[in-house]
């Protein structure tokens, strides 16, 4: 179902969390489509993304791309900090989760061979 309008509210994410982003998304599909676009559309990413959303080239749903912010914005805390504990009181996550997010996260970035490891 779509949700227009609705990544609009993260429109002020940093070029490198946008980067990020599209390489999560990447990892998703079978293409390599989403840090071509990120690099096409720079600022318009998340425009093009939210246009678009649950379409074929098999854009992910919108559950899936908050998922994914979620989880570049806690990795990049983490990173930021490497401290678990305020990472997970900033989010109001629970330390296991945030251990798991960033694990997790780190493991995707990988796989798509990210320089944001």
């Amino acid at each position: 179902m779509r949700k227009p309008g609705i990544l609009i509210k993260h429109a002020d994410m940093s070029t490198d969390q946008r980067e990020m982003l599209a390489d999560l998304l990447d990892n998703m599909s079978e293409s390599n489509i989403f840090r071509a676009m990120e690099y096409i559309l720079g600022e318009n990413f998340l425009k093009f993304l939210d246009a678009f959303q649950g379409d074929k080239i098999e854009f992910p749903t919108i559950e899936e791309i908050e998922r994914r912010i979620e989880r570049v914005q806690v990795y990049t805390d983490w990173k930021r900090l490497r401290d678990t504990k305020s990472v997970a009181v900033k989010w109001k996550k629970n330390i296991a989760w945030v251990e798991r997010a960033v694990n997790d996260t780190k493991k995707e970035l990988e796989d798509a061979e990210s320089e944001h490891v």
